[in-house]
């Protein structure tokens, strides 16, 4: 993926991830209004959003750049989606007017800097190349609910997971959602 300011891929990695963090806020307001229910602990661990994606890039755009109120935000204005921004701000407590305090949901990824290489596409590497992989995927089948979208980098996790809660924010034109076995998201 070009990860390069005014790229019209990284506009559209950017919008894909705007739709699906809109999703996982939507589907997490429902779920977590049931669970109310649950210690105070318990329920500040289900309000962590873990975002994966096979760019590294843009893992890192949404968990550390635009978290960064102090240093990549103040200096890097034109290099933001302001949608995905105000995504991130909705989940992190605050909103562009700070009075928008309902959410408590913290957006967390693992150490960026661990490469995420494709198991089918990238064969034959050393086995720390993978080990970012790895890590999403245990991450995500532990997922109390699982949102993905095109391709299968999530819906591995969630079909081994056995959960019930996964959610496609985005339908394939080819149809392979059937497979997914995976509900839509509300508002898409």
């Amino acid at each position: 993926l070009p990860w390069t300011e005014g790229h019209p891929l990284r506009e559209f990695a950017c919008q894909v991830a705007t739709t699906a963090l809109q999703c996982a806020h939507d589907i997490s307001m429902t779920h977590n209004h049931k669970n109310d229910n649950d210690n105070t602990d318990n329920q500040q661990d289900k309000n962590k959003i873990y975002f994966l994606a096979d760019s590294n890039d843009l893992v890192r755009h949404v968990a550390v750049e635009l978290q960064d109120t102090h240093g990549y935000l103040i200096h890097n204005q034109s290099g933001i989606y302001p949608p995905l921004l105000d995504q991130v701000r909705q989940f992190n407590n605050f909103d562009n007017s700070h009075k928008n305090k309902n959410s408590n949901h913290n957006i967390v990824a693992r150490n960026v800097t661990l490469e995420n290489a494709h198991i089918d596409r990238q064969k034959g590497r050393d086995p720390p190349a993978y080990y970012g992989t790895f890590i999403d995927l245990y991450l995500a089948m532990h997922a109390e609910c699982v949102v993905y979208g095109i391709g299968y980098y999530a819906a591995f996790a969630a079909k081994i997971s056995g959960t019930n809660c996964s959610y496609l924010y985005a339908q394939e034109a080819w149809g392979s959602q059937v497979s997914k076995q995976a509900h839509i998201c509300p508002n898409t």
